[in-house]
């Protein structure tokens, strides 16, 4: 790579990340994503992604980008298949003046990727669908240009449940694909994954109003959220109202209550825990870990980690991070009955 287009493509990463400031998670509002998207085809085309007629892929990167170039190609490889050949396939970078075009272009012809290059010169798309850095990442759209992913950045192996293929799969079947399963596993996940599926650790713990939980009191009664949170992480004072808004729309329905847990030992950390709660306006009972058994025993080592753990007591999953769109993420997880049956 050339030391301008070097600097141009760290410009074009800083700007998408500049312009989803306000979109913390990555996420853009599906409902409105496609109509607000202005891209280009190289020909000088508008592109209507809301009016496409058939699923589609958008995969925002950098020219002359080793891993773009690694994902373009993996891509093309797995729409080649006859039961993608409806799929429309876009690769999207700035284009900002005829230079940049013009590298887009020629790489384009040399590369002969299964895709249509567009330019997005005004970054219109890249803040529609709140792209961020690192390049590449991908969105899948249905038929009507609906956003139905969460944004993508591995393209082989498995994700969570589902490889990008599989998910494409089910894209183009018009199939939904569940949320939960755009969030990937990390390096540090594996301990945490062999809980999947199996009896959920035991604990005892009180929260601060003098409720005792258990995990064998939980046994039959409902589904559990259990979530283990800092009052000192921005991630997770993010994250713990979005999941308050799950719990006002849906607890009832799904039986699931929440119970989240911090690590502290004095009075004065009880206090940071109850106005940090007061501030970020949720009510969810709360217990601090004097000991980090808890944490121990579910290998938590880093925060926000969520477990669901079913009214059978067994781990169904669990994720480490913000979820992006919690509300969907969560609603997948709870209608999985492969993933709440588990006995």
């Amino acid at each position: 790579m050339t030391r301008k287009l070097f600097v141009w493509t760290l410009v074009f990463a800083a700007a998408l990340c500049l312009g989803c400031k306000n979109k913390a998670d990555g996420k853009a509002d599906p409902a409105q994503a496609a109509s607000r998207a202005q891209l280009v085809t190289a020909d000088g085309k508008k592109i209507n992604l809301s009016k496409l007629g058939a699923p589609a892929v958008l995969v925002f990167y950098g020219p002359e980008h080793k891993a773009s170039k690694q994902a373009l190609d993996r891509i093309g490889q797995i729409t080649a298949g006859s039961q993608f050949k409806k799929m429309k396939v876009f690769a999207i970078t700035r284009g900002k003046d005829k230079a940049e075009k013009a590298t887009a272009k020629k790489e384009f012809a040399k590369e002969k990727w299964r895709a249509t290059l567009a330019y997005d010169p005004d970054l219109g798309a890249a803040r529609a669908f709140s792209v961020s850095k690192p390049l590449p990442v991908a969105y899948i759209l249905d038929k009507n240009g609906k956003l139905i992913s969460q944004p993508i950045r591995q393209f082989s192996g498995r994700i969570r449940t589902l490889t990008f293929e599989e998910m494409l799969a089910l894209a183009a079947k018009g199939k939904s694909v569940p949320q939960v399963d755009f969030i990937p596993y990390s390096s540090r996940d594996e301990q945490k994954i062999k809980l999947v599926g199996k009896r959920a650790p035991a604990f005892s713990i009180t929260d601060l109003n003098g409720r005792p939980w258990t995990q064998k009191k939980l046994l039959g009664k409902g589904n559990l959220m259990l979530v283990f949170w800092s009052p000192g992480c921005p991630h997770c004072k993010v994250e713990l109202p979005r999941i308050r808004k799950f719990t006002t729309q849906y607890a009832e329905k799904y039986n699931v209550e929440t119970l989240i847990v911090s690590h502290g030992q004095s009075k004065e950390d009880e206090n940071t825990v109850r106005k940090t709660m007061a501030e970020i306006v949720v009510d969810f009972p709360s217990a601090m870990s004097r000991d980090g058994k808890i944490q121990q025993a579910y290998s938590v080592d880093a925060v926000p980690t969520m477990f669901i753990i079913n009214k059978n007591g067994v781990v169904c999953e669990f994720i480490s991070g913000e979820m992006g769109d919690t509300v969907a993420v969560l609603k997948s997880i709870f209608d999985d009955p492969g993933r709440m049956s588990m006995k």
